[in-house]
């Protein structure tokens, strides 16, 4: 289905994809960095910034919300993961969520293979948790770049309406980045993260006449005290 909505466009900052989105709804550029420190190139759009909240800190969704992220990830890590060159995109995105698991592969019920309302093909499946239920996408969107797309709901729940906004998001999606990109914002980011990892840390101790007022613990590495 298709619906039929005021939309806004969401630019990505670096010139690699545009994408339109029913107009009130939250953006957060980056969102999927900034929340679990992912480096890929990401949006995070939804209903509200509260799903995303209560999403991002496992907390129980509720009901007539939605949230989707969108994140862009070299297929070459699935390559290296073991999957083959020439895998078809239901085992891509096989692959895209063993990438984000911590436990191994989780329950997912049966991906299908859908066509969005401009003809884009991409696999679909859903996966089920006590605080959120979650519904994903996967797709090609250029040489070696992969789509990832989950978006979460209240668990079990369903609202044709909204999943059909969060289709056709996705349909609307205008990559015109490259992996070259892809792979030079990650880069930058991993790059970022080692850079403010190496800045040392700070400790006060300040003396008076028979004591010192001192913190309680002090984290490892070099500290200026």
């Amino acid at each position: 289905a298709t619906t039929t909505t005021d939309t806004d466009t969401y630019a990505d900052a670096n010139g690699l994809f545009t994408i339109n989105y029913p107009q009130g709804w939250y953006v957060e550029a980056n969102g999927f960095t900034e929340r679990f420190g992912m480096p890929f190139p990401n949006v995070l759009i939804g209903t509200s910034k509260e799903v995303m909240d209560l999403s991002s800190t496992e907390q129980l969704l509720p009901e007539g919300e939605i949230g989707l992220g969108m994140t862009f990830m070299p297929k070459a890590m699935f390559t290296e993961m073991g999957m083959a060159e020439d895998a078809p995109l239901d085992t891509i995105a096989e692959f895209a969520v063993m990438a984000f698991s911590e436990d191994g592969m989780p329950e997912m019920a049966g991906i299908k293979m859908v066509s969005l309302s401009n003809g884009t093909e991409v696999a679909q499946f859903r996966m089920d948790g006590e605080t959120e239920s979650a519904w994903v996408m996967v797709q090609q969107v250029g040489e070696g770049v992969v789509l990832f797309a989950p978006s979460v709901v209240a668990p079990g729940y369903r609202n044709e309406e909204l999943e059909s906004h969060v289709s056709d998001i996705v349909a609307s999606l205008d990559f015109t980045g490259s992996l070259d990109d892809v792979v030079a914002f990650m880069e930058a980011n991993m790059m970022a993260d080692m850079t403010e990892a190496a800045q040392p840390g700070s400790a006060t101790f300040i003396a008076t006449e028979y004591a010192f007022d001192a913190p309680e613990q002090v984290s490892a590495g070099l500290t200026n005290v």
